[in-house]
């Protein structure tokens, strides 16, 4: 991932998480707490959550604090969390554009090519005909 999209950084998608919290903890008051810590825009905010949740509900408090924080909460996350609000035009888009580049540097590559096959196919074809004679 990480040669592909060096400024990718991975997160965790927020509606299984609070599923996974409502599930595990078979109660259903922690996870509008949860929600309002995953998007506090502020360290007091999401503080202030996390201390109500740990008033409300432990259990769910000690559930939430064993994820890294960075992986959830938009106030910690090292990347752009907006990606799901994008329009899915702007999403098709970037995706387009990252395989036409990739395109286009295998084609470079390709036009420096001397033999018909590559390296790699030609290693296998003298291989696979080694073991034919």
């Amino acid at each position: 991932m990480r040669k592909v999209f060096p400024e990718a950084a991975h997160g965790y998608y927020m509606v299984h998480l609070a599923k996974n919290l409502i599930h595990d903890m078979k109660i259903n008051v922690s996870c509008p707490l949860f929600w309002s810590a995953a998007t506090a825009t502020t360290e007091h905010t999401f503080n202030e959550c996390m201390q109500k949740l740990l008033d409300i509900h432990e259990p769910s408090y000690q559930w939430v604090t064993r994820l890294e924080k960075e992986r959830w909460a938009t106030l910690f996350f090292p990347g752009r969390r907006e990606v799901q609000e994008m329009p899915i035009t702007t999403l098709i888009e970037m995706t387009r554009g990252k395989v036409a580049e990739w395109f286009y540097k295998r084609r470079k590559l390709s036009l420096k090519l001397t033999r018909i096959l590559t390296r790699r196919v030609e290693d296998i074809f003298v291989e696979n005909r080694s073991k034919c004679l």
